[in-house]
């Protein structure tokens, strides 16, 4: 049964799938990995020198089918809701997408089969 405080519009499901970013205000890639995806947004783990901030916007790619590369055409843009401390050059990001990503809507389709 939903938490009646849980204000998420989208079903979030925990997997691991690696994710490309770019920080737009510094134009660098970064990587990073899915703790848990939904349609609307992504809690990530990623390696970074310098913390992402709440408010940030980023271009990103999931990488939906596994594949080695990535390309410039697979992303999207998404800004950084909530950025928890930068620990040994890791740290946990919550993103919400500007636009719902159906290969999420499918990944979470498949798993309720």
């Amino acid at each position: 049964m939903p938490n009646a405080s849980d204000r998420r519009r989208h079903t979030r499901t925990p997997t691991e799938i690696a994710c490309k970013l770019i920080q737009n205000a510094q134009c660098r890639y970064r990587t990073a990995v899915t703790t848990d995806i939904s349609a609307g947004g992504a809690l990530l783990d990623l390696r970074t020198p310098k913390p992402l901030r709440a408010g940030e916007t980023l271009s990103m790619s999931v990488n939906w089918n596994g594949r080695p590369l990535m390309s410039r055409d697979e992303l999207v843009t998404a800004t950084v809701v909530r950025a928890g401390p930068l620990l040994d050059q890791s740290q946990r990001v919550a993103v919400e997408f500007d636009e719902p990503q159906q290969q999420a809507d499918a990944l979470l389709g498949a798993d309720a089969a």
